[in-house]
């Protein structure tokens, strides 16, 4: 958009001032973009992930997964703020100290809390601190393995092979755990040597080209009535082509001429529209078959006590009954 400006007498320009979605600031990492991300990173979570799920799944009835959930959510923002804190913190320390930081923790300033905790803190609260980060990160990373493992474990190797025994699939699903815990070791390690970014910044990123716009198809069946198999897979389509282009010319700095020129956090932020947009689309232009939705969707919740049957993942296998309450 051009706004020209002309002097007092109406007649001469001064000044063409020219603005684009740059001047929002798009092409960075920005606190409301940080926001957008998080909220759409940690509603695809707590929606979709097969860890988050299994705690539902696990509740004694529907209401105590949505307290639990809540709770998760709620407990999340006091986190995060603390984060942010201890972050303000440290720069108020550095600043104030009049203290030289080295230039490779000045490139990445995620960095500075480890570096603190290495040359500030006494050697016994060190390993106290090193002993309780460890601790979270097991605690974490053994329910993503698992995760890992059971998905493999009954979509795919029990699918494949459905007449294993029970102990093949408790060895593939160990053999599993050990080669997804052996590739994360490898991807952190390969992160903490090539990365110029924030490390929180590369995760969302990464995790939402994995994802593809997985929220938008949740979106899609949850919110609407109109969503169909066409139309999800149409959506499913448009957000892979639209993530492989971006993060190609995008993080991957791969010249198309025409490229995705904004941060790269916004690609998981679109992945998600464009799923939804395009999949809600194509459902209202070709229709389709339109299964009940009793429920279902937010439309169509249940007014009343019903029990729910959860197919479970193995072929052949009976279906998982629970009781949910309404509340």
């Amino acid at each position: 958009m051009c706004c020209t400006l002309r002097s007092a007498d109406g007649h001469s320009p001064t000044t063409c001032m020219r603005t684009s979605w740059h001047t929002l600031y798009f092409d960075r990492a920005t606190a409301w973009i940080f926001l957008l991300a998080g909220l759409l990173h940690f509603g695809r979570m707590y929606a979709t992930e097969q860890s988050m799920v299994q705690r539902y799944l696990v509740a004694r009835s529907d209401a105590d997964a949505r307290r639990g959930a809540m709770m998760g959510v709620l407990t999340t923002v006091p986190v995060w703020f603390a984060f942010a804190a201890v972050g303000a913190c440290l720069w108020g320390f550095y600043q104030t100290m009049d203290i030289s930081i080295p230039a490779g923790v000045e490139a990445k300033p995620d960095t500075v809390l480890p570096y603190f905790i290495a040359t500030q803190l006494p050697p016994g609260l060190i390993g106290l601190i090193l002993a309780a980060l460890l601790s979270a990160a097991m605690s974490s990373v053994s329910a993503d393995l698992n995760s890992v493992a059971a998905v493999a474990t009954q979509d795919y190797f029990a699918r494949a092979l459905p007449h294993t025994s029970d102990r093949a699939r408790l060895w593939f699903g160990r053999a599993a755990v050990l080669a997804s815990g052996a590739l994360s070791t490898a991807a952190a390690l390969a992160l903490t040597l090539t990365r110029s970014t924030a490390a929180y910044e590369v995760v969302v990123v990464s995790v939402s080209v994995i994802a593809a716009g997985m929220l938008g198809l949740f979106a899609l069946g949850f919110f609407t009535r109109r969503g169909t198999r066409a139309g999800a897979y149409t959506g499913i389509l448009a957000s892979l082509l639209f993530v492989g282009w971006a993060t190609a010319t995008g993080p991957l700095k791969l010249d198309l001429g025409f490229n995705f020129s904004m941060n790269a956090l916004l690609i998981g932020i679109f992945s998600h529209v464009v799923l939804f947009a395009v999949g809600y689309a194509t459902s209202v232009t070709l229709g389709g078959h339109q299964p009940d939705l009793t429920g279902l969707t937010v439309w169509d919740a249940p007014g009343k006590q019903q029990v729910v049957a959860l197919e479970t993942q193995e072929p052949g296998s009976v279906g998982v009954q629970r009781n949910s309450r309404p509340t």
